[in-house]
């Protein structure tokens, strides 16, 4: 199955994406695995909860009170550093982070760290 890019001229018939991007999508796959097991860990150890997740991001949980989500998410906003916010969805005390780089994921936890006045001690991933 592939995907159409369309628009308001109709579609140009080209796939987007396409069965043979296998290989690709593997290595998606195995990123995300990775990575998504790397920030559960490590954002667990900042004294978070974190969602199980089998997707590409995941829920960190701030306590309702000290350092909360709204705090944490102004915190790294101000570091350029782009989290959602999910009170919309009935959580307040939570932001929703996607698994993206290495590079990235290790500048969201430190960022944390720094933020729930720990020490960083991210694990190699």
């Amino acid at each position: 199955m592939a995907w159409r890019r369309c628009g308001s001229a109709g579609c140009t018939g080209r796939p987007i994406w396409s069965t043979r991007s296998t290989a690709s999508a593997g290595r998606s796959t195995a990123h995300n695995a990775k990575w998504l097991a790397w920030l559960t860990e490590e954002i667990g150890k900042l004294g978070l909860a974190v969602t199980p997740s089998v997707a590409n991001f995941v829920l960190i949980h701030f306590p309702h009170t000290g350092a909360t989500a709204a705090q944490a998410d102004k915190f790294l906003s101000t570091r350029g550093l782009i989290l959602r916010q999910v009170g919309a969805y009935g959580l307040p005390h939570a932001l929703r982070m996607s698994v993206g780089t290495e590079e990235a994921n290790r500048l969201v936890v430190a960022a944390l760290a720094e933020f729930m006045g720990r020490p960083a001690t991210a694990s190699h991933g």
